[in-house]
This record gives C-alpha cells, structure tokens and sequence, in this order.
C-alpha cells in the first residue's frame, strides 16, 4: 500500500478514503480525456464525410453512441453527384456595352460566302440585335 500511496503522491499516513479520492479523480480524468478522444474522432469523421451528411451533430453524437455502426453505414451511403449546371435564364444579364462586338454590323459588312458562313454561327445573335434595334 506504500507503493501505492507514493504512485498516487499521497502522504505515507493516508488513509483508505484518501487513497480513494486520488483513485476517482485519476478515474475521473481519464474517462475525460477517452471521451474526448472519440468527441475529436468523431468530429473529424464528420467533417471527412460532410458531403454525405445532412446533420453534422447527429452524426457526430451517434458516431460516440457505436462508431462501428455509423462507419459501416456511411461506407454503404453512396456520394452525392456533382451539382449539374443550370442552364436556365432567370439570372442572365446582358454583357456591358463594348463587352462583345457588334454582330449585326459585322454581318452587314459582309458579303457572299463569309457573310453566310457568320449567319450560321450567330443567327441567334444576329436576331437578337436586330430585335434590339428595332425597339
């Protein structure tokens, strides 16, 4: 029990409920820093896996509850796929003036086969600015 009493840096006369006040409180702190430990792993886990997750901190706290379980079940969750690319014109802007060359003054200048070989790769902008000027 000397030994002990000298581990535990108590004095030789301490008694049994000092002995075990130093036992708790060693207890105490290493449960504190095991839980810690898988608090910090899980939290990382999260953070690995957040493309998968839609609530963080209820991974996070079933991650403690039985790793094993949530590891196994987001290893079977598949990733989600990129975000496609919206193709619509609700948020278009028309470019700044000056920003792309006039093509209905280009198109004018032209003539014969490059004159169609242009309306053939702007007809949409070629239309487009005619409808502009003649508002």
């Amino acid at each position: 029990m000397d030994k002990l009493r000298e581990l535990l840096g108590l004095e030789a006369e301490a008694g049994d409920d000092a002995i075990l006040a130093a036992v708790t409180a060693l207890k105490t702190a290493s449960d504190e820093a095991a839980a810690a430990k898988v608090k910090a792993e899980a939290e990382a886990f999260a953070d690995a896996n957040a493309d998968k997750i839609a609530n963080r901190d209820a991974v996070v706290r079933l991650y403690i509850e039985n790793r094993d379980a949530v590891k196994a079940a987001m290893a079977a969750i598949k990733a989600p796929p990129p975000p496609a690319r919206v193709t619509n014109s609700a948020g278009a802007q028309r470019p700044a003036a000056g920003a792309k060359p006039d093509v209905l003054a280009t198109y004018n200048s032209l003539s014969g086969r490059e004159r169609r070989a242009y309306l053939r790769e702007h007809a949409v902008e070629i239309e487009a600015a005619r409808r502009e000027a003649a508002k």
